[in-house]
């Protein structure tokens, strides 16, 4: 289901220079299951150890004497760990023995001929907790995201359905049957979302909705059990009452009193730093978007908030698999579709690389000028349009556009393709300006695709 993570651990492993990899990701975003694949996939000599099972191993770590270690290990696994090329250790739920984190440079400076891999779920606050050198320089970070669009399609047998996507180019025309195929299967997704374990059911059984359903429960009930590990018995109120609040506010700027009107700010705000330390959401914060790189530009203060997953935000809205045509209204709002996108949009950028989302606000209190998403892509300042349906005011891009350095704009909607050139005027300081620039009309769906639609407008310039 990951193949593209799937791909970068094997660069990663035949790197000459190799490195211990931490994978970061959400609970059960298939960390521990990508690596063991991965390891089968290469019938390596792997060595796995659950260190939330093991809490005794961290006092091994703590003298930083590899081979002490290892011999530990060894106790542990009671077999012995051969070190060679073909060999690889993974230590998972890492967070669980924090000096396993600062012994991983000595892994690579005196036993480079092992691969090693750590996951952990909760790392942030273990770093925050835990005074000791992290080892800077020593280890890579791959960023683990739930399944995309693309690889549940191609998971689920859609593999031609993935191609043409993957391949959307705006000189070819897109077929109806197929645009509306595309949306079928995102409307399926839009229920499953990309936690492995609900992607599995349906592949098993596209009937399972209560299968799917369960499962996603077990989750979200699994992230709250997860609260009592990292917040103290003071913040737990606040903590349970953000995290029931935050679906309803998804895509709107965020109002302490709208998540908690019982609570003091500082604490409503911690209790979002937590979420999103665990990376049960994601914040996309204000940015001025003015000049590269943008985001040296964002005002953390500024932001918006989006879940985790689009299936188990479904199930937090109790919104069924099939809707009919009242409820459709409830699905083509525009929270939901924000949110299809603010979880694919790093695909922009490679695993190694943290995901960062940015928005555009003028803080003209007078005008309510906004634009959902701003990316960079390479030498490129993108805004981005998200709209539920096919229609929908763009005055903000508009205004965008009239104060950026911008050639393109990005809508992302339920049409089909197409690149239109705009001119349009638009007041600026109660002067007139009149502003021109392509815009180009991208299915929703085709979101993953966007490195390659950039390059394509790009080409039209040169």
């Amino acid at each position: 289901m990951q193949k593209k993570y799937i791909t970068h651990l094997n660069n990663w492993f035949l790197d000459k220079i190799r490195k211990p990899l931490v994978l970061r990701g959400a609970r059960q975003v298939g960390k521990s299951t990508l690596v063991r694949q991965f390891a089968r996939e290469r019938k390596l000599n792997f060595y796995e150890i659950n260190l939330e099972k093991a809490p005794l191993l961290d006092e091994a770590f703590a003298t930083l004497q590899v081979h002490k270690i290892i011999a530990r290990l060894e106790s542990h696994l009671q077999r012995e760990i051969v070190i060679s090329e073909n060999s690889l250790l993974f230590l998972d739920e890492i967070q669980a023995a924090p000096h396993a984190l600062a012994a991983l440079r000595y892994f690579y400076e005196e036993l480079p001929a092992i691969g090693v891999i750590a996951a952990g779920s909760l790392l942030e606050f273990v770093l925050a907790e835990h005074e000791f050198s992290m080892p800077v320089g020593r280890i890579e970070y791959l960023h683990m995201q739930p399944v995309s669009f693309g690889d549940f399609l191609r998971a689920s047998g859609q593999d031609f359905v993935a191609d043409k996507i993957r391949d959307l180019d705006f000189d070819e025309t897109l077929t109806p049957e197929l645009h509306a195929k595309c949306l079928e299967l995102y409307d399926t997704y839009r229920f499953v979302g990309g936690m492995p374990e609900a992607v599995a059911a349906y592949i098993n059984n596209p009937r399972s909705e209560v299968r799917i359903r369960n499962i996603q429960n077990q989750i979200i009930n699994t992230y709250q059990d997860d609260f009592m590990k990292y917040a103290r018995k003071s913040k737990l109120h606040t903590l349970r009452t953000v995290y029931k609040k935050i679906p309803s506010q998804i895509g709107e700027k965020i109002s302490y009193a709208n998540l908690s009107r019982e609570d003091r700010a500082i604490n409503v705000r911690q209790s979002v730093k937590m979420l999103e330390y665990a990376r049960v959401i994601r914040c996309t914060y204000n940015t001025t978007a003015s000049k590269i790189p943008i985001a040296a530009l964002a005002d953390f203060e500024f932001y918006k908030m989006y879940w985790l997953d689009i299936g188990l935000l479904n199930r937090l809205l109790k919104l069924p698999m099939h809707l009919d045509d009242i409820n459709r209204d409830v699905l083509d709002s525009g929270p939901i579709a924000e949110q299809f996108v603010a979880q694919h949009l790093p695909s922009l950028h490679e695993p190694s690389e943290e995901p960062e989302l940015f928005y555009w606000q003028r803080k003209d209190k007078t005008d309510g000028a906004e634009v959902d998403f701003v990316v960079q892509y390479e030498t490129d300042i993108v805004p981005i349009e998200v709209k539920a349906g096919t229609s929908g005011s763009l005055r903000s891009l508009h205004q965008f556009m009239a104060t950026h350095p911008c050639r393109f704009a990005v809508k992302l909607s339920s049409q089909m393709p197409s690149l239109n050139p705009v001119t349009h005027s638009v007041s600026i300081n109660g002067k007139t300006k009149k502003v021109s620039f392509i815009l180009a009309n991208v299915p929703i769906y085709s979101v993953e695709s966007l490195p390659r639609i950039i390059l394509q407008i790009r080409s039209r310039f040169q």
